[in-house]
């Protein structure tokens, strides 16, 4: 059910909250959606849902989702996914951009508080599938993450350039400093993402 919501309806959050807020009151029994089941038990636990992902509250927890193409940036990616289990930071969901649907990416894009993206760098961009997702995301309007950023090169660079400039165009903050490496991930670059990792674990556990 998330996974329509935050696909088809995200993007009309707003709307929804009006529409929600005329319930006020009512005494609902059923919904007759218009895509999906009919719902004829405990209404009210959908309701609450569709208000819970209408104000985009995330929950505890981060998503993370990778762009690569020799394993560099993607192995980087699994170390900031453990750094943040070693910060406190439980529930996460890792996703490699070229093997997922991204409707599932977004669908836990908008579960969680955090979010971490990464992508090698491509045409002095960011991978393909990271230019889609990252439209989508805008597209969505998805707000009130806790947004880190991470990448590779080797030769042209230009992956975290991209992301940043999807942060700036979503109105999404950027936690903490991107980490951008060249080539394999080195003692620097793994304590820059030790920062990064520190920096966004303390955003997603502080509120």
């Amino acid at each position: 059910m998330r996974r329509y919501y935050s696909c088809i309806v995200g993007k009309y959050s707003k709307f929804a909250q009006r529409a929600l807020a005329k319930l006020d009151g009512v005494p609902v029994k059923t919904i007759c959606a218009t895509h999906g089941p009919i719902w004829r038990e405990n209404p009210g636990w959908v309701i609450g849902k569709y208000d819970v992902w209408s104000r985009q509250e995330g929950e505890v927890g981060a998503t993370i989702a990778v762009a690569s193409m020799y394993g560099h940036t993607l192995a980087l990616a699994e170390y900031l996914a453990r750094q943040l289990v070693l910060n406190g930071v439980r529930k996460i969901k890792f996703y490699d951009v070229s093997k997922t649907d991204m409707s599932y990416i977004i669908s836990d894009v908008w579960r969680y508080k955090g979010l971490l993206l990464g992508t090698v760098a491509y045409n002095t961009d960011m991978h393909p599938k990271m230019v889609a997702l990252c439209h989508e995301l805008e597209l969505l309007g998805v707000a009130n993450k806790h947004l880190g950023l991470f990448g590779g090169y080797s030769w042209g660079g230009g992956g975290v350039k991209g992301l940043e400039k999807f942060a700036a165009n979503a109105k999404l903050p950027i936690v903490g400093e991107p980490v951008d490496m060249y080539g394999g991930a080195d003692a620097p670059t793994l304590a820059k993402a030790d920062a990064l990792a520190k920096a966004l674990a303390e955003k997603i556990l502080q509120e």
